[in-house]
């Protein structure tokens, strides 16, 4: 810890706060942002692991230094806005677990923990991290961890909430961009379902020297069994309560969110991962009409700004209500596994709910609009 007199750290705070407001403005250039893309990004990211460091072990600034705390993590997101754009085979940056609870630890340090900007700016260098396995965080810091991450998504959606509320009254209209902008609480989501995934083959692979070939995996079942044949019923590291808190906080988001999720296969699998007796309770006619997750695919590429979608693979609509209904049926398993009820389990168990008939009605719906396109056509 470096201790710097009142005279000296006001002029090494002034002067670096100037240089880095230059390094910001540059970052946001486009002109200049192609250029670090194409030749200059391990430098960035560099300079930006140098920028992390220093804030978490050299200088102690007092509260005045939260301004150049938001400063340093912009010029880390626009790093990691910068690599996100890069192929798949260039060099990329990005955080690791110790890096990311160093960014908490930081926004802890100067300032409250859920100030706006500050924990917004945190909270985006995460998501704009690859998703690194959470399972060998100790259980207190991934309880500090992830339970600021969701505080401050979640404050940070009302925020948005409240303001294009407040905006639509005064206007008389909004944006279609702000319908279909993806919350902070989904992309947290997203973040914590592809650890689950990601953390659990890696670790498989790294223990057996074998490669996961996602890709060849078509359904939930598949993958599973796989697992499950690597490495026993232990499909993951995690300690019981470090799991048991990461299922909690995915159902808490997922309740937030709705039903309706965009990515609600990937939560399902990453939730079957981790309580597989589930779909043995289940049946195999269940976790057999959901698909392999994306993020088991050798080619999945985590975006902040949307869900990875495979290209090559394509759904009728009848199968992805079959989907869609399957990963229903799972949810309201998991869900009473945890003590926990999503809206469609108020009355129902999972096999009322196959037997109810409702999907089949549903189905039947949409092969009745089918059909009448293809008439009409």
């Amino acid at each position: 810890m470096i201790v710097l007199l009142d005279r000296d750290q006001g002029l090494f705070f002034s002067s670096s706060l100037i240089l880095l407001q230059v390094i910001n403005v540059l970052t946001l250039s486009r002109n200049v942002t192609e250029w670090l893309q194409k030749y200059a990004l391990e430098q960035l990211s560099e300079f930006s692991s140098h920028l992390l460091k220093f804030l978490y072990g050299s200088v102690k600034f007092t509260s005045e230094g939260n301004s150049l705390v938001d400063l340093i993590l912009q010029i880390i997101i626009s790093t990691l806005k910068i690599s996100q754009k890069r192929k798949i085979y260039q060099p990329h940056f990005t955080l690791a677990t110790d890096g990311l609870y160093h960014v908490y630890e930081i926004v802890n340090i100067y300032g409250a923990p859920r100030s706006h900007p500050t924990s917004e700016y945190g909270l985006k260098v995460m998501l704009m991290s690859t998703p690194s396995p959470i399972f060998n965080m100790e259980e207190e810091k991934l309880s500090r961890f992830i339970t600021w991450a969701i505080s401050v998504a979640v404050q940070s959606d009302n925020r948005q909430l409240l303001q294009s509320t407040s905006a639509r009254s005064h206007v008389g209209f909004f944006l279609e961009e702000e319908m279909t902008e993806e919350p902070l609480m989904s992309k947290l989501l997203r973040w914590i379902t592809a650890s689950v995934i990601l953390g659990c083959l890696s670790a498989r692979s790294c223990m057996h020297n074998m490669v996961p070939t996602g890709s060849s995996m078509k359904t939930l079942e598949e993958l599973l069994e796989y697992i499950k044949g690597i490495h026993g019923r232990g499909n993951n590291k995690a300690s019981p309560s470090c799991q048991g808190f990461i299922i909690d906080s995915m159902l808490y988001l997922q309740q937030l969110l709705g039903i309706n999720c965009r990515v609600l296969p990937s939560i399902t699998s990453a939730l079957c991962v981790l309580l597989p007796d589930i779909t043995e309770s289940t049946g195999s006619s269940v976790v057999s009409r959901i698909r392999c997750p994306p993020e088991a695919n050798p080619s999945w590429r985590w975006s902040f700004y949307q869900p990875w979608k495979d290209l090559t693979l394509e759904q009728t609509q009848v199968e992805e209500m079959d989907e869609y209904h399957a990963c229903q049926t799972l949810m309201v398993a998991l869900s009473n596994s945890q003590q926990r009820k999503l809206p469609c389990s108020q009355f129902l168990s999972p096999p009322d709910i196959e037997k109810s008939g409702v999907f089949s009605w549903e189905r039947s719906l949409v092969m009745e609009h089918i059909k009448g396109e293809v008439f009409q056509l």
